[in-house]
């Protein structure tokens, strides 16, 4: 299985735990994500180190290990005017991993976080599947939205 992993995902493995583990899962055989978004884990990782106190050595080579193709603008640039078209105004950071799902037509691995009552933090959850990206950030009257929805959530982790 392949799938596109955006930022948050990769952070998530850097640190280690259940994110970590599902990208190093053996069912998948192919992990990537967009060159912008992998620069994005690269400049956070020594924010994170700061953070959180931990060696920026350590963090680095966590993320030097993490088992993902970058792939190059040029590869889906065909698909970034329809990704900021469904995103770009609300979250400009995720047109590029969206268009490059959108190019290769393969699932998105994202953190999700659920929101508790006020006051208290929320949870946050990996979420793999070909229709995660689109929910919430597509008119619920396009087209696209309901055909994605016709053929179901799919679970792929």
């Amino acid at each position: 299985m392949r799938l596109v992993a955006d930022a948050n995902v990769l952070l998530a493995a850097v640190l280690g735990g259940r994110a970590k583990a599902v990208v190093q899962h053996p069912k998948i055989e192919e992990l990537l994500t967009a060159a912008k978004t992998f620069s994005e884990v690269q400049e956070y990782t020594v924010i994170l180190a700061r953070k959180k106190h931990l060696s920026l050595d350590t963090l680095l080579l966590a993320m030097a290990a993490l088992p993902v193709t970058i792939v190059e603008e040029a590869v889906y640039a065909s698909a970034r005017p329809r990704a900021h078209k469904l995103i770009g105004q609300r979250d400009p950071d995720d047109v590029d991993v969206l268009a490059l799902v959108l190019h290769l037509d393969l699932p998105l691995c994202r953190m999700i976080t659920t929101l508790r009552k006020r006051g208290s933090s929320g949870t946050r959850r990996l979420n793999c599947s070909r229709s995660s990206v689109f929910r919430n950030r597509i008119d619920d009257k396009s087209e696209e939205r309901r055909s994605l929805f016709r053929k179901g959530f799919e679970r792929v982790v």
